[in-house]
């Protein structure tokens, strides 16, 4: 695994820590080989997109 996915997916950990993901699972699927960095990108601006909706909460 590249520094870059490690930093990515360290990155989501901190994100499925927040409150609006505690049930549900953003990390696991985005550990794949089958994701590129691009997409685990994407994956991680969509949840802070969908956090910033809920004004933070």
């Amino acid at each position: 695994m590249t520094k870059t996915r490690l930093a990515l997916l360290g990155e989501l950990w901190k994100i499925q820590a927040h409150p609006a993901f505690r049930t549900v699972d953003i990390v696991t699927n985005w550990g794949s080989p089958k994701a590129s960095d691009d997409q685990v990108r994407n994956h991680i601006a969509g949840c802070l997109r969908f956090i910033a909706s809920r004004g933070g909460q």
